[in-house]
């Protein structure tokens, strides 16, 4: 391998560094459940470690999971074979959830270069795909988006070298590709559009083959899950077991029209904020966020023109549609699998820009000061979202971090006394009621706030209490911090302060236990 090739490889690799250090030093995870479906991820796979197979332990009754495809849980599942108890365990999930960025790096370094991008090109992408603070934050967390990302630039790599290689190359990619559904379901686009690009390409046979590899894998899991999914039309029961049963519940009456284009508008602040990350919106950054998503556009636009990235941008395209009419706005969290486009899409527009000044400059004085002028809101450009990086690294990561952990010490004193003093059959509801199973053994559910069900709020509180069978609640002061807090919090506490239903029974500075009356199930 030349020389320069390695010390580039070496460069990469150091750009691991700022996620190396976080991840080993919250490698106790005391940011698990920052979303609830991180927890759930934990819970499915422990099932899988114990022999139970994918069911959700946590939930009354131990349903099977069949809302989200099981591959992520089975790669978790190796933790909990080699630790039973959660503390243990939840180091080893974190090497495992870190490990998908480092995989990713590989992925489009391979992706990059296959396509004929210079070495320091992809050197450069890579590196700052490994320091952007989006991706380096979704390394310490446990989702699945990244895993999602690797396997979806697998196939699509694949599939690009099925365009000159034949249809078992093809067939191949359409199995990555069905591995990738099986990891998240939003990667069903690529199975249109896979075709499709073949179709373009005149080569029917490379479709049909990448179907034929792809599809098994979907129709398996839609079949699986239409057999073992769980009758029930409640909220709570939708949301823990059924996408599309959730999703037509939630939006029945909504503003279609009015959802969309915010989910559009949402699309597009995403996109820039996820090459410049920004913790603190403004109308000066969201105008620079919708700038820079006009240049991913514009890159990804340009690479196709010229044959690079055909997959990848077709089924980015696609991806995208799907969330218009999502029921919840698509943040970054949603674009971060089509980062593998978007940096070189960026850097593709930003050295076509560089060609056109370099041509002005040499027409003369006038255009050179618009050359100067360009050239000055580029470099500013560059310095802020350089800073911007330093601080979702160094500032904004460690805080999210240090509030997780501080929400989880104020909730162990409680977990505590629920071990303690409740019954092994108690059933809890509480905000993150998977990692509560996972630490007392304890059954329950969360009251999750559908986005366009506000008014439903208190009200449910009080429903999922009796059909439940919920004999305890537990609220604290972290709580619903992803589902408009200034509305829920004051809902719930509304809806707790019914003595007759509900008797505080112990509190510690940050959370409180109340015991139900007359719960359904004791």
């Amino acid at each position: 391998m030349p020389a320069r090739r390695i010390l580039l490889l070496l460069v990469v690799l150091a750009s691991l560094i700022p996620s190396v250090m976080l991840a080993w030093q919250w490698r106790s995870m005391p940011q698990a459940a920052v979303f609830h479906d991180d927890t759930i991820y934990l819970v499915t796979a422990k099932s899988l470690a114990d022999g139970n197979g994918y069911r959700i332990a946590s939930f009354p009754g131990e349903p099977p999971q069949t809302k989200y495809p099981p591959l992520f849980s089975a790669v978790l599942s190796v933790a909990w074979l080699m630790h039973s108890d959660l503390a243990s365990a939840l180091p080893v999930v974190a090497f495992l959830v870190w490990m998908m960025l480092a995989l990713l790096l590989a992925a489009c370094w391979r992706l990059y270069c296959y396509h004929g991008m210079q070495d320091w090109e992809a050197a450069l992408l890579c590196a700052w795909i490994a320091i952007n603070p989006v991706a380096v934050m979704f390394g310490l967390l446990v989702m699945s988006e990244l895993m999602f990302t690797v396997l979806i630039v697998l196939a699509v790599l694949t599939a690009d070298k099925a365009l000159t290689q034949g249809h078992k190359t093809a067939l191949a990619a359409g199995v990555l590709g069905g591995i990738a559904f099986l990891t998240r379901s939003a990667g069903l686009p690529l199975l249109l559009t896979a075709p499709a690009v073949f179709l373009w390409k005149k080569q029917p046979k490379n479709a049909v083959w990448f179907a034929a590899g792809m599809l098994p894998y979907v129709l398996g899991w839609q079949l699986w899950s239409s057999m073992n999914r769980i009758s029930g039309t409640d909220m709570v029961t939708l949301f823990y077991t059924n996408y599309i049963g959730y999703y037509l519940a939630d939006i029945a009456g909504a503003d279609l029209q009015t959802m969309m284009w915010n989910n559009f508008s949402a699309i597009v602040k995403a996109i820039g904020e996820l090459v410049v990350f920004d913790d603190n919106i403004t109308f000066g950054t969201l105008t620079l966020s919708r700038l820079t998503t006009v240049a991913a556009v514009a890159g990804s636009v340009r690479m196709v023109s010229h044959g690079r990235l055909l997959h990848l941008t077709a089924f980015a395209a696609l991806y995208l549609v799907q969330f218009i009419a999502w029921d919840f706005p698509p943040n970054y969290r949603f674009v971060l699998p089509l980062l593998p486009l978007i940096a070189p899409a960026v850097l593709s527009e930003f050295t076509h820009i560089l060609i056109i000044m370099r041509k002005a400059w040499r027409k003369g004085p006038g255009d050179r000061v618009a050359v100067g002028f360009v050239s000055l809101l580029l470099t500013a450009w560059i310095f802020y979202m350089a800073g911007n990086i330093s601080h979702g690294l160094f500032t904004y990561a460690p805080k999210v971090m240090n509030a997780h952990a501080e929400a989880r010490e104020a909730q162990r004193l409680a977990v505590q006394w629920i071990t303690a003093n409740t019954p092994s059959d108690a059933r809890i509801l509480s905000y993150r009621d998977p990692l509560l199973f996972l630490e007392t053994g304890r059954q329950g559910v969360s009251l999750r706030n559908p986005p366009n069900g506000l008014q439903r709020f208190t009200k449910e509180v009080l429903e999922q209490t009796t059909r439940f069978g919920v004999t305890y609640v537990l609220n604290t002061g972290s709580d619903f911090h992803m589902d408009a807090p200034t509305v829920t919090r004051p809902a719930m506490s509304k809806a707790l302060s019914d003595k007759n239903r509900f008797q505080l029974v112990f509190e510690s500075p940050g959370a409180m236990v109340y015991r139900v009356a007359l719960a359904g199930g004791g």
